[in-house]
C-alpha cells in the first residue's frame, strides 16, 4: 500500500523484558531503525505503537520513501535484526493482505496506549551530509 510517497516495508515487535524503564525501550526503537537506515541506505518512518507500562513492548510499522525502495529491497538482506536488538523481536516484511488489521491492531488494541512516529535518514547523500535536518523525511 502506498500512501504519499511512502511504502511499508516491515512490521516488527521490540519487546524488553517487564519492569525496565520505558525509555530503554524506546532508544533501543531508535537505534535499531537507525542502523536499519544505514544498513540499507534508505530513509525511513517508523510508526510505533504498543505498551510501555506492564507489558512493555512497541509493534513498528516501517515505511521507506519510494525514491529509496529498491535500495531497500537490495540491501534488507545484509540488515541482521537479531545483531540489532537485544531483547526479543518479531521481524517480517509487510503484507499487504494484512496491512489493514496491523495497522488497526497497532493504533486501536486497547492496552496500545503509547504511540511515537520517528523518521530516519542514512546521511548518505550529500544533501543530507550538510544539514542537521533531512528535507526528504522532514516532508512526512
Amino acid at each position: 500500500m502506498k500512501s504519499g510517497g511512502l511504502t511499508e516495508v516491515l512490521f516488527c515487535t521490540l519487546t524488553r523484558p517487564n519492569g525496565q524503564n520505558p525509555k530503554r525501550l524506546i532508544s533501543d526503537t531508535r537505534k535499531f531503525c537507525t542502523l536499519l537506515s544505514r544498513v540499507t541506505k534508505s530513509h525511513l518512518i517508523a510508526r510505533c505503537g504498543g505498551d510501555l507500562g506492564h507489558n512493555l513492548h512497541f509493534h513498528v510499522v516501517i515505511s521507506c520513501i519510494d525514491d529509496d525502495l529498491s535500495r531497500f529491497k537490495r540491501l534488507i538482506g545484509k540488515f541482521d535484526p537479531v545483531k540489532a536488538n537485544r531483547w526479543d523481536l518479531d521481524f517480517q516484511e509487510w503484507c499487504p493482505d494484512k496491512g489493514e488489521r496491523a495497522w488497526a491492531y497497532l493504533y486501536n488494541k486497547e492496552d496500545h496506549t503509547d504511540h511515537e512516529t520517528y523518521k530516519f535518514c542514512p546521511k548518505q547523500r550529500r544533501s543530507c551530509k550538510r544539514s542537521d535536518v533531512c528535507e526528504l523525511v522532514s516532508a512526512f
